[in-house]
C-alpha cells in the first residue's frame, strides 16, 4: 500500500481541525439555545424578563461566535498555505551538487537516510564490508595509473 505523502497527511489533519471545531461551534448553539429556552420557559411563568441579562447574553455569544471565526479563518489560511507551498520543508543548506560518487562521503556523514536510500544499505554496515574487501586482490593496481580509494 503507498504512503500517505506528508502534504496530503497536513492536509488531511487540517480538514479534521477544521470539522472538530465545526462541531464544537455546534454544540455550543446547541447549549446556548437550550439554557436560552429554559431560562425563557421559566420567564415565562413569571412575566419579568431583564434586558440587562439578555444583551449580556447576547455579547457573550457573539464574543463566542467571533472567537470561532478567528479560528476558523487560521485554520482557512493554513489549509490554502499547505495547498498552494511545493516545498513544506527547506533545508538550511541546499544539498550539494557533485558526482554521486562523492556525494556518498556527504551522504554518509551528514545524511545518512539518503546513503541508505542510494545503496540499500546502513552506512556502518557499508564501512564494514568495506574493511572486509578492501584487502582483495581485485582491488589492486599493477598500471601507471593511481587506483582509486575502495571507499570511492
Amino acid at each position: 500500500m503507498p504512503r500517505q505523502s506528508i502534504r496530503k497527511y497536513l492536509l488531511n489533519a487540517v480538514d479534521q481541525a477544521a470539522l472538530a471545531l465545526a462541531r464544537m461551534q455546534a454544540q455550543d448553539i446547541l447549549d446556548d439555545w437550550s439554557d436560552l429556552e429554559s431560562e425563557t420557559d421559566s420567564d415565562s411563568d413569571s412575566l419579568s424578563t431583564s434586558n440587562d441579562d439578555d444583551i449580556s447574553h447576547l455579547d457573550e455569544s457573539n464574543n463566542v461566535t467571533m472567537s470561532y471565526d478567528r479560528l476558523q479563518d487560521t485554520i482557512t489560511a493554513l489549509h490554502d498555505k499547505v495547498k498552494r507551498v511545493h516545498v513544506l520543508h527547506k533545508p538550511d543548506e541546499p544539498p550539494p551538487q557533485a558526482p554521486q560518487l562523492h556525494m556518498l562521503v556527504h551522504h554518509e556523514e551528514h545524511r545518512p537516510h539518503l546513503f541508505q536510500q542510494k545503496l540499500c544499505v546502513n552506512p556502518e554496515i557499508f564501512d564494514n564490508i568495506l574493511d572486509h574487501i578492501s584487502d582483495h586482490p581485485i582491488f589492486q593496481n599493477q598500471s601507471n595509473n593511481p587506483q582509486l580509494p575502495i571507499s570511492i
